[in-house]
């Protein structure tokens, strides 16, 4: 009798590896990787000091491991060929009816080496791969890297990570990604990409192109200290909040027709390059103090809805702010223009604060608006043209201690109150053929400026007569 149990036993002790493929591991060691019966993980948890031999890591192992709907635990590891997750079993669909290949559980691979390509990216007809817990690469070197369209359901955290060339073009970030201090040594493709939460790559480097236009974020996006080497596309950006003080760009910078929902920093901003915003929509308080602006900056058609500051900003060569409008505070305090710098059909709907500017070429504030105040103490003019320029506040333009160095064109030039500026700032820098609308101050709204220095000149002219004729 006990022998034929023993049959049995065997019989059905194998029927179960058969058909539980992961049961008959759960005591053994697969290859490099070992099977923790609690958490399920195949792991393989090694010491930098070990060989490289002793750490390495078939791509297959792993591949065989996820078959099994086994999660991953992997640190100091070498690892050895190429990963391609999308030819794991599909089991599952998304709302859309799309196949899915979920991965259960943690991926985590840190501080490793991956010396082959990395693929998750959704192929046309293909199934969609989607990670079901956390992703941790932190620390870790990786060749070509695409997850294009994967879906991330927990946390993605990347800090300190190596890429080669990179492609998350339309991958989903559920809980957030995090690559701080993440080295990108070539190409990265990250377009369309949706990040439910923040989305962090302070102190990123990218060494070669970086596409990453048409981002969507419900989440603070960092960029705090990033350095881009080559051309940089971040146009198109839809985010609640930007933080990006001291970022580096060293080429052509393209942050056109986004939508800034919040606040934003850009204070110590480097563009070396030229940088375009255009079209961008900027709903919250935007801070470019400190700013450097080397080559062209385009700021053409851009809204602010709230308070803006270009505090000691430098701009080395020309900038335009044409159709610009400012929602409210706009300050320019301090700021360096070294080329022509051209605000036309600019919109100052609040305070325009211009003291102690420096324009070493050409101002031009052509059909410009100032709504609220507008202040210009101490600044400095080489050519400033203001033709039909609108100044509506009950508060004039404040000019004391101003300096115009070349000519001051002010044809139809108006002001619904006196100008603060004496005749000796501006001597005989206007323009003869002006026909600016301008009270000085203490004048009467809407006496043209000629018409003032004539009636000046002949109430001199009487006291003078006055005074020759009246008996010592």
């Amino acid at each position: 009798m006990k022998p034929l149990i023993s049959i049995l036993l065997l019989g059905l002790a194998a029927l179960a590896a058969l058909t539980y493929p992961g049961i008959a591991q759960e005591s053994s060691q697969t290859g490099s990787l070992k099977l923790n019966s609690l958490t399920r993980c195949m792991e393989g948890l090694f010491s930098p000091t070990q060989p490289e031999s002793e750490r390495t890591v078939a791509a297959k192992e792993i591949f065989d491991s996820l078959r099994r709907g086994h999660c991953l635990r992997l640190r100091w590891a070498m690892i050895e060929g190429d990963l391609d997750l999308t030819t794991l079993p599909i089991n599952g669909v998304d709302d859309q009816g799309e196949d899915l290949i979920t991965i259960q559980g943690p991926f985590v691979i840190r501080d490793s080496l991956v010396s082959g390509r990395f693929q998750a990216a959704k192929r046309p007809d293909g199934p969609r791969v989607r990670f079901g817990g956390p992703v941790v690469l932190s620390g870790s070197v990786l060749g070509d890297f695409e997850v294009g369209g994967a879906l991330f359901a927990e946390s993605v955290r990347f800090e300190g990570t190596s890429f080669a060339s990179v492609r998350m073009d339309k991958a989903t970030f559920f809980k957030g990604a995090y690559l701080a201090k993440a080295r990108f040594s070539k190409p990265v493709f990250f377009t369309g990409v949706t990040v439910r939460r923040a989305l962090d790559l302070s102190n990123a480097h990218f060494a070669s192109l970086a596409r990453l236009f048409g981002l969507s974020a419900e989440g603070t996006v960092d960029l705090s200290g990033a350095r881009f080497e080559s051309t940089a596309d971040l146009s198109g950006w839809r985010v609640p909040e930007f933080q990006a003080a001291g970022v580096y760009f060293a080429q052509a910078a393209r942050l056109a027709n986004g939508s800034w929902r919040g606040p934003t920093t850009l204070s110590r901003a480097v563009f070396v390059g030229s940088v375009d915003f255009s079209g961008t929509r900027f709903e919250g308080t935007v801070d470019f103090s400190g700013a450097q602006f080397k080559s062209g900056a385009r700021f053409f058609n851009v809204s602010y809805s709230g308070s803006v500051r270009f505090v000691g900003a430098r701009f080395t060569t020309s900038v335009t702010f044409i159709k610009a409008r400012f929602g409210e505070e706009a300050s320019f305090s301090g700021a360096y223009f070294g080329g022509e710098a051209t605000f036309n059909q600019a919109v100052f709907s609040g305070v325009a604060d211009f003291s102690k500017v420096t324009f070493l070429n050409k101002a031009r504030f052509l059909a410009a608006q100032f709504h609220g105040g507008s202040r210009f103490i101490g600044a400095q003019f080489q050519e400033l043209d203001l033709g039909g320029a609108a100044f509506l506040s009950p508060a004039g333009p404040d000019w004391r201690a101003a300096a115009f160095h070349g000519d001051v064109v002010l044809d139809e030039t108006i002001s619904v109150a006196p100008w603060r500026v004496s005749r000796e700032q501006l001597q005989d820098r206007i323009d003869p053929g002006s026909r600016p609308y301008l009270p000085w101050e203490d004048s009467s709204p809407g006496v043209p400026v000629r018409m003032l220095l004539l009636g000046a000149l002949a109430l001199a002219g009487i006291a003078l007569l006055i005074l020759l004729r009246t008996p010592a």
